[in-house]
């Protein structure tokens, strides 16, 4: 059941998100199918015991990355930089003669 959830090629699949997919909500559906009580104690172990975290942490859709991309994708601030200063020293004339001390965006 836990398996069957998280796999989508499986034919008992049912989406149930990641957030649903808790061992006390499959503890509640298995009471309810077979209308007796089960200890969640022992379903807990059994979940440990074979290995069940896996599906139970698996995120609800994984992107596969893109054959024909050339690029790694980055964050944006990782690729761009900014910088700019207003010179203090330095005076250019500018306009109808007028000095003005110039300001620098440098882009990297």
């Amino acid at each position: 059941m836990v398996k069957a959830s998280s796999d989508p090629l499986d034919d008992r699949f049912v989406f149930i998100t990641r957030h649903g997919r808790t061992i006390k909500n499959y503890h509640a559906w298995l009471e309810q199918e077979f209308n007796r009580k089960i200890s969640l104690g022992a379903l807990r172990r059994f979940a440990r015991q074979a290995h069940l975290k896996v599906y139970l942490e698996k995120p609800d859709f994984e992107e596969e990355a893109d054959p024909g991309v050339c690029f790694q994708d980055e964050p944006v601030f990782d690729l761009i930089q900014m910088d700019g200063c207003k010179f203090r020293y330095l005076k250019i004339r500018w306009g109808k003669g007028a000095w003005a001390k110039p300001q620098v965006i440098e882009f990297f």
